[in-house]
């Protein structure tokens, strides 16, 4: 397992490649279970933890969020080309 450190809490990855987050004082006489909730607890007041929450409740009904985020940025990008080539011909 591999193990990085931000403020307060430490990020270790797991086997499958995912990082999560951790103590940072580690278990000092805490049961397992405590621990294991701390964690979950620290997971879910993350940022990326509520993208993924919002991504998958969105596809469950239907949606595709990556795709018109794709969309969006396609679109972006097409805008700022024109505005390049706008500001080359000035």
């Amino acid at each position: 397992m591999v193990s990085a450190k931000a403020e307060n809490t430490s990020f270790r990855k797991s086997h499958s490649g995912s990082w999560f987050p951790c103590s940072v004082t580690g278990n000092r006489g805490l049961s397992p279970i405590l621990e294991v909730q701390q964690q979950m607890d620290a997971m879910q007041q993350t940022e990326i933890f509520h993208l993924k929450q919002t991504i998958e409740e969105t596809e469950a009904m239907g949606g595709d969020p990556l795709g018109e985020l794709a969309k969006q940025l396609m679109q972006q990008i097409s805008e700022r080309k024109i505005q390049l080539e706008i500001a080359r011909q000035v």
